[in-house]
């Protein structure tokens, strides 16, 4: 837990927090800004490494309290299986950041405000899926090669983009 801070210079947020100010909606115009919010991350995984098999996973929360920012919840699981030096896995990742539904519709008596404070906080949504098909080869003690193929699906805009990672782990 800690307080977070971060300045905006994004004109669209200023203009509706003056706007909001303006029309004496002070608190409101506070909940978008983040300036010395309570911040709580909260986060716990495990891995399971037996004979050959792999699993791991986790779960994290993060949350800045009377802020613009969604609630972000992540988590991931992963199974792998090793054959000598290679191990291959399979990993599925899940991203929802949102706003609790009680922050919109804060302002029925001036609509125009209504409708902008609920775009912004629509603005910040996050829902996605990542399913990544991967192998590693360690082909030294402190060097290894590894290769993702990566699926993310971006339930918000309804797009899906595939990666491919290519990389080399080194240890000193």
């Amino acid at each position: 837990v800690a307080d977070t801070s971060i300045s905006s210079d994004d004109s669209g947020l200023i203009q509706l927090v003056g706007a909001l100010n303006d029309n004496g909606l002070t608190k409101t115009a506070n909940d978008l800004v983040t300036d010395e919010d309570k911040t709580t991350f909260i986060g716990v995984g495990f891995s399971v490494d037996y004979d050959n098999f792999l699993f791991d996973a986790e779960y994290t929360e993060f949350e800045v309290e009377d802020s613009i920012l969604a609630k972000q919840s992540q988590y991931y699981a992963s199974v792998g299986y090793r054959i000598d030096s290679v191990i291959v896995h399979f990993t599925y990742e899940d991203n929802d950041d949102e706003h609790d539904s009680s922050r919109f519709d804060t302002i029925e008596s001036i609509p125009s405000l209504n409708a902008a404070v609920n775009g912004a906080l629509e603005g910040i949504r996050a829902q996605s899926n990542v399913y990544t098909i991967g192998a590693r080869y360690d082909f030294h003690p402190s060097a290894a090669f590894k290769i993702d193929f990566s699926r993310f699906d971006d339930d918000i805009t309804n797009t899906e983009t595939d990666i491919v990672a290519v990389g080399v782990d080194l240890v000193f």
